[in-house]
């Protein structure tokens, strides 16, 4: 399942994307995307929240790279990351191209748990992720600011859908669960707990889904059988 945060600092946005939940616990990743428009401390900062978040979970962190063709920012962006490992000798890191990245993304999914990208190159995997996992409408997300000095924001992955507007076609999980992401950013785990733990009790049914997963339900339904869920906990 994909779940997207985004880390606002100073002229500096990171996009995590977080899959758990609608499939097996080895399919499980984290995608943390960066923007590196301004300088080193930042960047060290934001680097460090993506170790910080690694080392939190299963302590390996992959990096996504291009330093091969893109031979300006690419090497620095190595060269940060490389530097912030140190600082983490428990957190297991590796790095891969781009474009061998986002195939393995597909066919080894199994691989990666934290990655951690360039704003361009985490737009695409953000995409890609919830698509190899069941679809956009379960990518819920946020922009976060993880020390709470400025507001956060938290949206679904997908934007407005204007193209299903009206038709009941939408997958809720996405925006319920975007829900979750932000009472865990503001300290109520529990009740974020109480979200998730619905949204993967339906799915893992499965007889309640919206067309994009595979069922025939609307997103009344769907949306229905989550609270239901809820209130049974």
């Amino acid at each position: 399942m994909m779940s997207s945060k985004k880390h606002l600092m100073d002229g500096l946005t990171m996009n995590v994307q977080i899959n758990k939940g609608l499939v097996p616990s080895w399919c499980s990743c984290v995608l943390i995307a960066l923007a590196l428009t301004t300088g080193c401390t930042q960047s060290n900062d934001s680097t460090k929240y993506a170790f910080e978040l690694a080392n939190k979970r299963g302590k390996k962190l992959t990096s996504a790279t291009k330093s091969n063709g893109i031979i300006h920012t690419m090497p620095y962006w190595d060269e940060r990351y490389n530097a912030m490992s140190i600082k983490y000798p428990d957190v297991f890191t590796d790095q891969f191209h781009i474009d061998i990245l986002a195939a393995h993304f597909v066919q080894h999914p199994d691989w990666f748990d934290v990655v951690v990208a360039s704003n361009l190159f985490g737009d695409i995997l953000s995409d890609l992720g919830p698509a190899v996992v069941g679809g956009m409408g379960i990518a819920p997300g946020a922009n976060i600011n993880p020390e709470k000095e400025f507001p956060s924001m938290f949206e679904p992955v997908h934007g407005s859908a204007p193209d299903i507007a009206g038709k009941k076609l939408a997958n809720p999980i996405a925006c319920i669960w975007t829900a979750a992401m932000m009472l865990d950013h503001l300290g109520e785990t529990e009740g974020a707990k109480l979200i998730v733990n619905a949204i993967e009790n339906i799915t893992e049914k499965g007889d309640i889904l919206t067309r994009d997963l595979g069922g025939t339900a609307g997103t009344q339904d769907v949306t229905k059988a989550i609270i239901e869920q809820i209130a049974q906990s």
